[in-house]
């Protein structure tokens, strides 16, 4: 916290102060990873089969990952998607003669549009109280960020991830599924067998002859968080909102500074690890 004297408030301060919250809730989340694989959540066992022919992998499911991921997660969705609404809201004007229910629904439409699909309407309705001096600049910002930019892919584009994640969280809470364990297989012995359909508790992943001792998949085996979205289908590893993060704090967020005065000597942009 930085105490000073008074000053007028930059229209940035709040975006970038959402911003170190969601910056907080991922460090909190690394946390929790580290706890939840201290406790081998997914384990694999291995054991010679009865004959001797070859080794079983089995998984071992243990812990599912925690409710305070979801948790976690929700808020961090929140404080990144409502940074960029009030960014835009920062850059608006309202007209002073509006009567406190018509100006209450015009800062509610003030709000940073995230579209799969070309929709410049939708664009302009969100600028609506932009200066007209300003308007044709900021549309192109938004226009140059949005998902629908990336064609087919649109879905898997790091706006589009933070919106579903978003919206999915005000009506549940999230609740992050262990995603299944993935197997290097780069430079493995083909006669080694790999499950290729979902496996359960006490399913066998793999099988190995047992010529190639026990010790075949060691260093091979990787587990992951799945974070619970309807787009892309089964949700995304969680380290992508690590990715989502730099994307708004990185990309879209200094696209805006140009339509403000320079921030205070105390008021500090995000800056990129190990800048």
């Amino acid at each position: 916290m930085t105490i000073e004297p008074w000053r007028p408030r930059h229209p940035l301060e709040s975006p970038i102060w959402k911003l170190q919250q969601a910056e907080k809730h991922i460090r909190t989340i690394k946390d929790y990873l580290g706890l939840w694989e201290s406790l081998r959540p997914n384990d694999v066992v291995r054991k010679l089969n009865a004959d001797g022919t070859s080794y079983d992998f089995k998984l071992v499911a243990r812990f599912p990952p925690f409710i305070d991921f979801g948790i976690t997660l929700g808020e961090f969705a929140y404080q990144l998607r409502s940074a960029l609404d009030q960014i835009i809201f920062a850059l608006c004007v309202f007209p002073t003669d509006l009567d406190a229910e018509a100006l209450n629904r015009a800062e509610r439409s003030a709000s940073f549009p995230i579209l799969m699909k070309r929709e410049d309407r939708a664009i302009r309705a969100a600028l609506r109280y932009v200066p007209p001096a300003r308007e044709h600049a900021v549309f192109a910002v938004l226009d140059a960020v949005q998902p629908y930019q990336r064609g087919d892919a649109a879905e898997f584009d790091d706006l589009a991830l933070l919106n579903e994640i978003n919206v999915r969280d005000k009506h549940r809470v999230l609740a992050p599924a262990s995603g299944a364990l993935t197997i290097q297989r780069e430079g493995l012995d083909p006669a080694v067998w790999i499950a290729t359909d979902n496996v359960d508790d006490g399913d066998t992943i793999a099988r190995s002859p047992a010529h190639l001792g026990p010790d075949v998949l060691e260093g091979r085996i990787s587990r992951e968080i799945l974070v619970p979205i309807m787009r892309p289908a089964a949700g995304i590893p969680l380290a992508r909102i690590g990715e989502i993060y730099s994307c708004v704090a990185f990309d879209v967020l200094p696209r805006f500074f140009e339509f403000f005065d320079p921030l205070p000597s105390t008021v500090r942009a995000p800056t990129p690890p190990n800048v």
